[in-house]
């Protein structure tokens, strides 16, 4: 009976092995223009990506740093920039990021980037040029945006003057605002990030803020019908990333441990579970959903020499699970040393295609990685 048993194992085991190795990731290093990455976003089913860049220019006669940011768009078969552009240039330094996110309608022929911080910036995909202007906020600063491309809808996250969080929803093509939600939150120091379920059209957002013991976040949804409405989920950990898998929020936390895993947030049974885990490594700082198949996450482990206060990568990997599989199927080390900037790790996703994009927008200038996920079952 016994040595059934030890049979039955070992096939279960030859098949989950056979199942991970179906699964293989291949890596693209893009050398880009000088500046830190701050966002990306492909252009679905075009065959190509923006990338959006901070650029610090020091001034030797003034002995200080200025700023501006450029976009550029990038062709994924050759890994080839198609065209560049220069925005806000020579903007003095401040020591906020701006606004990264970049957002891509193929429908409506847009890309979308959030310039100075108060308006959303419509440009014409081929060479970049400024086409429109939406969402101008008087007072306070944008912290998020997201496009809802099926419903033609664009959703801005912003911190107004008076401390408070609002979301609007604007008609893209219109223009117009449409409707106005205001959060029961202080926005006052706190980091704003929004995450759209394309299907549903249920929005995420984290509030994270700094509190005495360290940091949390504070999770909401919001369902657009008639007017905006946001629920709040729960109270967590703060969270570096999120994206939806089907109708659930995954999150990655700003934890950097071996126990950490993802967060699973299900906005209608307002649950957690945290299935998707690494146990050698931990799940950290970055996560997307891919083709809406795929989990890919950030799983790397980084040793700090507290006599020298130097931190190194101990290893740099990006884990893949098949989405409801919550086992790794495959994992693909990153012989980058990203150090003490593997906190500002993220993570793009294909929603079409199985790629996705990963960057540091912090301290690795120049460089981004395109991986592509072959899947032989």
């Amino acid at each position: 009976m016994i040595r059934f048993i030890s049979i039955i194992f070992f096939c279960l085991t030859c098949l989950v092995n056979l199942n991970a190795q179906n699964l293989e990731v291949f890596r693209s290093k893009i050398a880009l223009p000088e500046g830190d990455v701050i966002g990306a976003a492909f252009y679905e089913g075009m065959g190509s990506f923006f990338v959006h860049q901070y650029v610090l220019t020091p001034v030797p006669s003034i002995l200080e740093f200025r700023t501006h940011r450029q976009l550029s768009s990038w062709d994924i078969k050759n890994q080839s920039i198609i065209t560049k552009r220069v925005f806000d240039d020579n903007r003095p330094k401040t020591q906020v990021l701006p606004c990264g996110r970049v957002e891509t309608s193929a429908k409506m022929r847009r890309v979308f980037i959030c310039s100075a911080d108060s308006y959303i910036e419509l440009l014409d995909p081929d060479n970049l040029s400024l086409v429109e202007k939406m969402a101008q906020q008087d007072s306070g600063i944008i912290g998020d945006f997201v496009v809802d491309d099926i419903r033609s809808r664009l959703f801005v996250l912003t911190s107004p003057g008076d401390g408070t969080t609002r979301l609007t929803a604007y008609s893209l093509p219109v223009g117009n605002k449409e409707h106005e939600t205001v959060l029961p939150v202080n926005a006052r120091g706190k980091q704003m990030k929004l995450a759209l379920d394309q299907d549903s059209g249920r929005i995420g957002i984290a509030l994270n803020a700094t509190i005495r013991s360290g940091q949390n976040a504070e999770i909401y949804t919001c369902v657009y019908e008639s007017s905006l409405a946001c629920t709040k989920i729960t109270q967590t950990e703060a969270v570096s990333q999120m994206s939806f898998l089907e109708r659930q929020i995954l999150a990655a936390t700003d934890i950097g441990n071996k126990k950490e895993c993802l967060m699973t947030i299900d906005p209608v049974a307002r649950s957690m579970s945290r299935d998707y885990c690494s146990p050698s490594t931990g799940v950290h700082y970055a996560v997307g959903v891919v083709n809406g198949r795929y989990v890919a996450a950030f799983t790397g482990i980084s040793k700090t020499n507290w006599f020298t206060e130097e931190t190194r990568s101990v290893s740099s990997s990006f884990s893949v699970w098949r989405a409801g599989e919550h086992k790794v199927a495959v994992v693909a080390k990153d012989p980058t040393n990203y150090g003490s900037f593997q906190g500002a790790l993220r993570v793009v996703a294909s929603r079409t295609e199985p790629l996705f994009i990963t960057y540091a927008y912090h301290g690795m200038s120049g460089v981004l990685f395109l991986y592509t996920i072959v899947d032989k079952n």
